[in-house]
């Protein structure tokens, strides 16, 4: 050879000094001649990728369902959620209302019951406690083609076709996913189609779990009451008092006394008293004699009722800097209206 230049690199190859011509790395191309380092061969151009071994000119192109980024020397299936038509580098991502699987080429579309997203490589059902609603357009949010449940009732539908009514024994607030997911508790009830629990009545106590009806409730036995919701047991009245069955309270033996729950007693109303046995008056305790009404002595015309002692006092009499803590000074007087 008397003169290389007549000899340049061809294209798809790479010459070093002294060696035979080098085929363009995996990855790259080149369609031009005179190439002297492996990067002198371009990186293979997106949607096309460059094989090993493979004089590469201008890259192959990718087919369908598969994607070439920038220097691919193997083409790549298309990734979930995304879609590949031929020739593609980039993949676009899946489109709101459709659905792309792994080398998806066309994007496929949602259909009721199912919805899907922006980016989605499988449909989606509703949430458990929803409904899949008919509606206009594509199907890509769940908040408009899905409702929940209505209270009463609960969805877990495979399809999520329908909402059911609550199963007897259970009560199901709004979107509900299982029908057995919230059981009555014991002292109330639930019949079919209960969004809330049912307590027993006045009167009345639970024994069961899972009740489905009033008369799962059991009434309080005599001498016993109940007047609190969801009730398991009912209260004693206590030795002075008594009620019949089902009640909400008991009613004191003797007369004109009012009947206490915390402590189970009945003493008398106010402005009413009775006698024990040393024949002293009282009126707080516990018993079961009947009360008097308090029989105050009547007054003279020059005369007012004290109200804090109920004795009779003559309003010109009453020192009222000592007698009332000293409420105005010497100038003060009684009113006889007011009683101060």
């Amino acid at each position: 050879m008397t003169d290389y230049s007549v000899y340049p690199c061809p294209a798809g190859f790479y010459c070093t000094p002294g060696e035979d011509p080098h085929l363009c790395p995996a990855g790259r191309m080149r369609n031009t001649t005179g190439a002297g380092e492996p990067t002198d061969c371009p990186l293979c151009r997106p949607g096309y990728y460059c094989p090993n071994d493979t004089i590469n000119l201008h890259g192959i192109p990718c087919r369908a369902e598969y994607y070439c980024p920038e220097g691919s020397s193997l083409e790549t299936i298309c990734a979930p959620g995304y879609y590949c038509e031929s020739v593609t580098g980039d993949p676009p991502i899946c489109p709101p209302g459709y659905y792309c699987p792994t080398g998806t080429q066309v994007p496929i579309e949602c259909i009721k019951p199912e919805y899907c997203p922006e980016g989605s490589n499988m449909t989606l059902y509703c949430p458990l406690g929803y409904q899949a609603q008919d509606h206009a357009g594509i199907r890509y949010d769940v908040t408009i083609s899905c409702r929940v449940c209505p209270p009463g009732t609960y969805g877990n539908a495979t399809d999520r076709s329908v909402c059911e009514s609550c199963p007897a024994g259970y009560y199901c607030p709004e979107g509900t996913g299982h029908g057995d997911s919230n059981p009555c508790r014991i002292g109330s009830y639930c019949p079919v189609g209960s969004h809330v629990e049912t307590p027993c009545p006045g009167g009345y106590y639970g024994t069961l779990q899972i009740a489905t009806k009033l008369a799962d409730c059991t009434a309080c036995p005599a001498n016993t009451y109940s007047n609190t919701e969801f009730a398991v047991r009912c209260e004693p009245c206590g030795g002075t008092s008594e009620s019949a069955a089902g009640s909400t309270s008991c009613t004191c033996k003797g007369k004109y006394r009012s009947f206490g729950r915390s402590y189970k007693t009945c003493t008398c109303l106010s402005g009413y008293v009775y006698y024990d046995e040393l024949d002293n008056e009282k009126s707080d305790l516990d018993g079961d004699e009947d009360c008097q009404l308090i029989a105050d002595p009547r007054c003279s015309t020059n005369q007012v009722r004290d109200p804090r002692t109920r004795q009779c006092i003559d309003p010109a009499t009453v020192d009222c800097d000592n007698s009332y803590g000293g409420c105005g000074g010497s100038s003060a007087t009684f009113d006889r209206d007011y009683g101060r």
